[in-house]
């Protein structure tokens, strides 16, 4: 029986062999059994966590609806704010552009008056040198010339003929 008597340690580290993987079978069950309890207990933590967080994101959400609305309702306004601001602006654009014609009108009105004015003023100044400077420096050259003459006859001398005095010349 000497092949028998070979076999034994084979049977033997066979043996061995398999207490080992029987080990690690009971080490591996237990590390599953591990695991899963931590998975149980994640999924209780997990589930605690998402009931008191559920209402916050309903929440969430429904503040997000919400602002979309007010959002659209506040785009809408402001559209029709600016559709209305734009055509008050051409109403005043319109109204300066009005305005502006009206005063250059009364400008050149104001600047018509002004020289029609200017005009009759240089007129009269004409009219009155005509009327009284130059009648008035006229009297005067004649009363000189008459008091040159007069005095010529209150002084009774002769006068040279050839010597004229510069009140004679304006007189004559």
């Amino acid at each position: 029986m000497q092949g028998l008597g070979d076999a034994q340690p084979l049977m033997l580290a066979i043996a061995v062999f398999a207490g080992l993987v029987a080990v690690a079978m009971v080490a591996l069950a237990c590390c599953a059994y591990g695991a899963w309890k931590v998975a149980r207990r994640v999924e209780a933590r997990s589930m605690e966590f998402f009931d008191e967080w559920q209402p916050v994101a309903a929440e969430a959400t429904e503040t997000v609806r919400n602002f979309a609305e007010q959002s659209g309702e506040l785009l809408s306004r402001l559209n029709s704010l600016t559709a209305n601001l734009q055509k008050q602006s051409m109403q005043v654009e319109a109204s300066l552009a009005s305005l502006a014609e009206v005063a250059q009108r009364n400008a050149e009105s104001v600047d018509a008056t002004v020289q029609t004015t200017l005009e009759r003023f240089n007129a009269a100044t004409d009219t009155f040198n005509q009327a009284v400077r130059v009648p008035a420096t006229q009297l005067r050259a004649i009363g000189a010339g008459l008091s040159a003459a007069m005095r010529n006859l209150a002084s009774g001398r002769q006068r040279d003929p050839a010597r004229i005095s510069a009140d004679e010349e304006m007189f004559l």
